[in-house]
Formats: structure tokens, C-alpha cells, sequence
């Protein structure tokens, strides 16, 4: 009763007087300015009535429709009775899904015709699913119309395995890059053609298409009827390095190439995909035969599968001392990865469909590994791994996935992830020496110096480096309909805390959980929304309608800043720094605390963690050790990764707390009864400390980098510890 007479007017205090429980002045309050969401309700119904595709993509439409319906049905289910709930929402979301159909532009209006005359009803994912199809097709039918229609004439050559097309003139030669047209006389080129899919797009003006209007060339179905075909004596072979089993060499030549999209998409056996630039510009058309490797069963046909990947720690690491010491990156890529190690187990495939075969029994014998089966990443860096360590290269004690060789002029460093390559290092000939030796063993593509690694874009400035992912970000806006949303302060409220118990359970949590996921990827470059993601994370099993808006506050906070990121100096001393921090019983559910702490290779940070403790701390101070001995244990890793690159921590590592309980056990040699249940954790730090590795500052709590990995704070506190991990706003070339 007092904090309500304390909380509310002055003028109000005469009204309550007459009540005498807290129940009944609280009753009295919520009868009287009570206020209901009708005009907000309202101001929905007519957005969603409104809202249409118009111009926006299927992906970007359906997107912005969830939203809206999101926002709508919380308000709607709270005044709904538990018992009349799942009528109304059935009810719901069958009115959801016939407006979000009616709604779309009308060349969608075959497809829709189909989905709403079903027997069975489509839900709303099986609608969306199949309207990205459409759209696909669409697409892909607007460039055939397009190119048809293009000032210059455009005709598409078909290669064939054994055979080359010419004419009375004209020569046409067909690569794996593209199509050349000759004059046969002269031997002048006419005309190019990039390798499109299984097609060659060539471009010619209209004089010279008219001229060489019997060249073996076609933009339909149809072959033109003045074709002559000279067969070459060249034996043409598939390369060994894809190395299929006999059988199915004679199978896949005795397959006719198709001429047009329609002839392709009578096969089943290849996986197309689109390669993209940066700037989001078509590349390439890609085609892949893959297996199903869900069928495969382990122990039968495959037994170790897991290929080692780059510790993003590590990349971190390795930036950090290219900026520091002015040390140059390239990278590398290779071409079909998975396809250039023998298997060991013996495997069968099926014939995929669509390839003729004498016998329904046939089946192919692999020889080498192919995109789909579970051992080919393994494979795959097994047969790098064996490459490099030939090459002089040692293969890293603290991350599997990096190669290091030290000669009397320097050192190179390479790391690996699936197929990116990253060297780095001081002798540019072995560099040079290294970089043909790859090209030699596998098929590589040299891509200068490094500027796209997984998503992370790297920008130089004089001998600055930063690190962000502006594009990822801006992608991640758009696909979930917030890129032109209203951006917040900081990610999180203060002062919240958030339980599964709390709202409405989602029920589609596929969006939740891949927004989540999306966001946790973020946080390679973005430590200041780790905090965030790790408590939204919390709720993946069961998310619910609260979980989904803290979710999207965490987006419109990166809307503010989405070319945010790390920025790595020049110059700056490799001396390793850290701090730890923990916020005991944070969670409301558990009670468990939060840790959380960073490390600092001289000002860039380069390692971060923000995680819920796996035991119940009984105090403030156990929570904080067990903060320091997680922290101690990324330490002495880093060591030990700093002195093999040659950048070895000849001084104890301080690591910063706040805590002088948690400091004192450490120095303390006496163990104290509330001190025996952490005995190992005691044991541990106190051996660092004794050997010199760490060393225990204090720090003030208001200077406490880590506290940003442990709480939700304030605009200006926040700000304050984000511009303390050096984490900047950094123009991107995208």
C-alpha cells in the first residue's frame, strides 16, 4: 500500500483512502485509466488490409506480413479464453494465409489459383515455400525473354562431349570457361561466350548475326535445321581428378548435354546454385552432382566425419599481428574441394536418375569423394593436410586448421576453412613458391589480397585493418522486413529479465531459431550483442512471442550501426590483455550466473565469451572465480598459440577483476571451508598465478570491459565499454 499511494498523484491519494487492501486499490486503479488497444488495433487491421506485395520480393513480402499478423494476434489472444483459443487461432490462420495469396501481383496468379484450389488446404509455409519457386522460375523465364530482346543478337551454343559444331566459316570451340567463334579462313575471333550452367551465351551485332546465321547456335528448343557437325578426333576424357568409377564414365558421356533450360531440368542428378559478387551481381551458374548421404549409416559406410575449421580466434589473431606488423594477407580458394581425395571405405552409388543404364541393378563405384557423402570433408582435408606437410608446412599444436613453415627470412602462416585459404607471412618467395604449389596440386583460384573471408569483410587503411559485416548485416535487415525500421540505442532493456515462462509460445519457431542463429554469427565481429544473443538464445526450444520481440530490438539496435566492427591499429604491442567479469543469479529460471570475459592482444580485441555457468554459485565471489578460471583457460591457449607464431608473452597475462574476494582466495595458500566445493577451480588458478602465467589486478568495476558480456546497461554506459573494445563505424566497398 505504500509504494502505490507513493507512485501515483497526489490528487488520486483522496480516492484511495476508502480501500483498505493493496488488491482493492489496485483494482480500483486498473477500472478507472484502464485503457484498451482498440485504436491500436485498429490502426492494424487496416495495415494488414492495406498491405500487398507491390514491389517487394516473395521473401521480402512474407516477411513483412508475419510482422504485422505478429503484432496483431498478441493483442487479439490475450482477451481470447484458453478453452476458445485454438478456434480462433485455426480461424486465424486461415484468413492469414487467403490474404496473404490474394494479396500477391498478378503474375502470381496461376499459382495462386493452385494453392487455393487444393483439397486440402496448403498452410502458409507450403504456400511461401512454393511461391519462391515460382518466383524462381519467373525469373529465370524474364532473363531468357530479356537476352532475346537485347540490342544484340544472343544465341546459346551447346557443347557436346565428342563433337564440335561449325559451319562453312566458322569454328566453334567449347572449355570450361567458354565458347570461341573463329573465322575458319582468317582466324580471327568473332565473338566469346561464358560457360552459363551447360549453355553459351553469344553475343553478336546484328550484322554479323545475320552472317553467321548457319553456325550450330540456338536460343530454343528446336536445332536449326542447316547445322553440320564435324566430329573431332580429339579423345575426350572427364578429368581424373574427378575420378568416377568406369561405368560411369561411359554413362555420363552417352548423355546429351542440353541445349536450353527446359532440356536440363529433365534431370534429377545435378544441384544448381547462383554464385553472387559482392555486390550482389550475378557470377556464375553452378551445377553439381551430389549424394544422399542422409541414407548413409554410420558405422556401415562412414565412420569419422569431422573435418577441423578455423578457430575464429584464430583469424582474429592472425589480423591482429598482420595490422600490428605491417605483414600482407592473400587469399585462395579452391574449386570443388570435395573432389579431389581418393575414398578409403568402399562406397556404391545408384545411378542418378535420368541416366540410361543396361540393367536397373547397376551401380557405381566411387573412387573419389563427392559433395553429399558424410566423410568428405575429412576426406578432403586430410588430402590438404598431406599436401602441406610435403610443402615443409607444420600443422599447428593449438589449431588443427593452421599451417605455419619458419625459414631464415621469415615465417608463413596459412589457415584453412573448408575451402578458404588465408597465408599470411614475411617471406614473399616461399609465399610464391607456396601458392604454385597449390595451384599445381589442386584447381585454385587466386583472389589477391584478402577482402571477403566468410562473410567478413577486411578493409585497409594505410596499415589499419578493420573487420565488419556490413553486407551480412544489411541482408539480415532485409530478409526480416527491418532495414528501414526505427534503430535503438543499446540491444537489450535494463533492469529485465527475461524467463521462459513469459508470453505466448510461437507456433512456427523455424523463424525464431534461424534469426537467432543468423544473429549468433554476428557476433564474429560484433562483441558488443554477444550479451544479447546469448541470453535470446536461452529460449531456443520453446521461444515465445516476448523471446521474438527481444529478437527484433536486437536488429533495430544493429540498424543504427551495421558497418560496425573490429578495428586492428598499427603498431600496436602484441602483449596480451584480460579482464572477467560474472552477474550472479542472473538467470531467473536457474538462478545460474553469467560469465563473461575478453582478451586484448595489445588494444584490438580479438577473444570474447558470454556464457551461463553450468552450476548454482552459492555467492557474488564464487561466481567471479569461476569467471576468472574460464578466462585463465583461454589464456593459457593464446599463449600458447602467441609463442608458436613467434610472438611469445614474456611477461604474466593480467587478468582484470573486480572482485578483491575472488582475488584473495587466489593468493590465499589456506583453503577456507566455503572455498572446498571450488577446490579444482582454486587449484587451477592458483598454479597459473604461481608459474607466472597470469597475474590478478584489480580493476574498478566502472572500468570493467567485461561487464558488457554480463548485463544489460545504459545508452551512455554502454557506449562507453563498446568504444572501449575498440569496436568503430568503418566505411565498407559494398
Amino acid at each position: 500500500m505504500t509504494w502505490i499511494m507513493g507512485s501515483i498523484d497526489q490528487s488520486l491519494i483522496l480516492n484511495l483512502k476508502l480501500h483498505k487492501t493493496a488488491k482493492d486499490m489496485w483494482e480500483y486503479l486498473k477500472k478507472v485509466y484502464n485503457q484498451d488497444n482498440t485504436a491500436k488495433r485498429s490502426h492494424l487491421e487496416y495495415e494488414i488490409a492495406r498491405y500487398s506485395q507491390g514491389n517487394l520480393s516473395i521473401q521480402n513480402y512474407f516477411s513483412g506480413f508475419q510482422n504485422l499478423w505478429a503484432e496483431y494476434v498478441d493483442m487479439i489472444y490475450v482477451q481470447v479464453p484458453i478453452e476458445s483459443l485454438a478456434d480462433v487461432q485455426e480461424v486465424h490462420e486461415q484468413s492469414k494465409r487467403d490474404q496473404f495469396l490474394m494479396k500477391l501481383r498478378p503474375k502470381y496468379e496461376a499459382a495462386r489459383s493452385n494453392l487455393m484450389n487444393r483439397d486440402l488446404s496448403p498452410s502458409l509455409d507450403v504456400c511461401f515455400k512454393e511461391l519462391l519457386r515460382e518466383e524462381q522460375r519467373l525469373a529465370t523465364q524474364t532473363i531468357l525473354q530479356q537476352n532475346k530482346m537485347h540490342d544484340n543478337a544472343i544465341a546459346y551454343a551447346a557443347a557436346h562431349w565428342k563433337r564440335q559444331l561449325v559451319d562453312n566459316n566458322c569454328d566453334v570451340r567449347f572449355s570450361r570457361d567458354g565458347c570461341i567463334v573463329r573465322d575458319q579462313v582468317s582466324g580471327k575471333i568473332l565473338t566469346k561466350g561464358p560457360k552459363v550452367g551447360r549453355l553459351f551465351p553469344l553475343h553478336f551485332s546484328v550484322s554479323n548475326f545475320v552472317s553467321l546465321a548457319s553456325i550450330a547456335v540456338s536460343s530454343t528448343d528446336n536445332q536449326p535445321s542447316n547445322t553440320t557437325v564435324r566430329h573431332s578426333s580429339r579423345i575426350i576424357r572427364p578429368p581424373n581428378r574427378y575420378g568416377f568409377h568406369t561405368s560411369l564414365h561411359t554413362t555420363l558421356t552417352s548423355v546429351s548435354i542440353p541445349s536450353c533450360y527446359s532440356e536440363a531440368a529433365k534431370y534429377d542428378c545435378w544441384l544448381y546454385s547462383i554464385k553472387r559478387r559482392l555486390d550482389g551481381s550475378l557470377d556464375r551458374y553452378k551445377a553439381r552432382l551430389v549424394v544422399l548421404g542422409n541414407k548413409q549409416e554410420y558405422g556401415v559406410n562412414y565412420k569419422e566425419t569431422f573435418a577441423p575449421v578455423a578457430k575464429m580466434t584464430t583469424v582474429r589473431t592472425i589480423i591482429s599481428i598482420a595490422a600490428s606488423q605491417g605483414w600482407p594477407l592473400h587469399q585462395m580458394d579452391v574449386k570443388n574441394a570435395f573432389l579431389h581425395r581418393d575414398l578409403k571405405d568402399e562406397i556404391y552409388m545408384v545411378l542418378p536418375h535420368g541416366l540410361p543404364s543396361s540393367s536397373s541393378l547397376d551401380v557405381c563405384k566411387l573412387k573419389r569423394s563427392l559433395y553429399g557423402l558424410k566423410q568428405a570433408p575429412r576426406a578432403w582435408f586430410d588430402k590438404f593436410r598431406s599436401t602441406l606437410l610435403q610443402f615443409s608446412f607444420k600443422q599447428s599444436q593449438y589449431d588443427s586448421s593452421l599451417f605455419l613453415c619458419k625459414t631464415f627470412t621469415g615465417i608463413v602462416l596459412l589457415l584453412v576453412y573448408v575451402d578458404a585459404i588465408v597465408i599470411i607471412g614475411t617471406d614473399s618467395a616461399l609465399i610464391a613458391r607456396l601458392q604454385q604449389h597449390l595451384q599445381a596440386s589442386f584447381h585454385m583460384k587466386d583472389l589477391g589480397p584478402l577482402t571477403y573471408f566468410l562473410g567478413l569483410e577486411v578493409h585497409y587503411d594505410s596499415s589499419e585493418i578493420s573487420l565488419n559485416q556490413h553486407k551480412y548485416t544489411q541482408d539480415l535487415l532485409k530478409l526480416v522486413g527491418l532495414h528501414n525500421a526505427s534503430p535503438m540505442d543499446t540491444p537489450l532493456e535494463v533492469n529485465t529479465k527475461y524467463s521462459s515462462k513469459e508470453g505466448k509460445v510461437i507456433s512456427n519457431p523455424t523463424i525464431y531459431r534461424q534469426l537467432v542463429g543468423s544473429l549468433n554469427y554476428l557476433t564474429i565481429t560484433r562483441s558488443n550483442i554477444s550479451f544479447a544473443i546469448q541470453q535470446v538464445s536461452q529460449f531456443m526450444q520453446h521461444p515465445r512471442h516476448l523471446n521474438l520481440v527481444v529478437v527484433h530490438r536486437i536488429l533495430r539496435y544493429l540498424r543504427r550501426t551495421p558497418s560496425r566492427g573490429l578495428f586492428f591499429p598499427a603498431g600496436s604491442p602484441p602483449h596480451l590483455v584480460a579482464y572477467s567479469d560474472a552477474d550472479w543469479a542472473g538467470c531467473p529460471d536457474s538462478r545460474r550466473s553469467v560469465t563473461g570475459w575478453c582478451m586484448f592482444l595489445g588494444n584490438p580485441l580479438i577473444s570474447w565469451k558470454s556464457k551461463k555457468q553450468d552450476r548454482v554459485s552459492k555467492s557474488s565471489t564464487e561466481s567471479e572465480y569461476r569467471a576468472m578460471s574460464a578466462g585463465c583457460l583461454e589464456i593459457v591457449w593464446l599463449r600458447g598459440l602467441l609463442a608458436e607464431l613467434g610472438f611469445s608473452q614474456s611477461n604474466p597475462t593480467p587478468l582484470h577483476a573486480d572482485n578483491t574476494s575472488a582475488i584473495q582466495i587466489c593468493v590465499n595458500p589456506v583453503f577456507h571451508e566455503r572455498t572446498k566445493h571450488i577446490e579444482v577451480d582454486c587449484h587451477y588458478i592458483r598454479e597459473a598465478l604461481d608459474t607466472r602465467i597470469i597475474s590478478l589486478p584489480h580493476i574498478s568495476t566502472t572500468l570493467q570491459r567485461a561487464d558488457v558480456f554480463t548485463n544489460a546497461m545504459t545508452q551512455k554506459r554502454h557506449q562507453f565499454l563498446v568504444s572501449k573494445l575498440m569496436l568503430l563505424d568503418r566505411s565498407t566497398s559494398i
